[in-house]
């Protein structure tokens, strides 16, 4: 059994059973598979009047491509009108709630 202190990858026998970004570490493929649909997350520089993290909430399937290992796209929402994608370029912008700091 192999554990992973630094990026959060518990590794048993080559098989990932739980991944959890560690905090300010950019989101992998495999991290990005683990989220499912109604998952919030935090933006990690807006913030909202009353100082707490911009949530956006997790409203459709990952894509996923064979001939580009490392791409993922996760549609996202925030509010009634703003929506977007969580990709590979723009994860650094967003963490779980388990890591935020500034709290929900």
């Amino acid at each position: 059994m192999v554990r992973l202190r630094d990026c959060g990858v518990v590794v048993v026998a080559q098989l990932v059973w739980h991944v959890v970004p560690a905090v300010g570490e950019i989101m992998t493929r495999l991290e990005a598979k683990a989220l499912r649909v109604g998952t919030t997350l935090h933006h990690n520089t807006a913030k909202n009047v009353d100082g707490t993290c911009v949530r956006w909430k997790i409203n459709g399937q990952i894509k996923l491509w064979k001939t580009r290992p490392a791409d993922f796209s996760v549609p996202i929402k925030h509010g009634l009108r703003d929506f977007g994608y969580l990709t590979q370029d723009n994860c650094h912008l967003l963490h779980t709630i388990e890591q935020c700091e500034v709290g929900v």
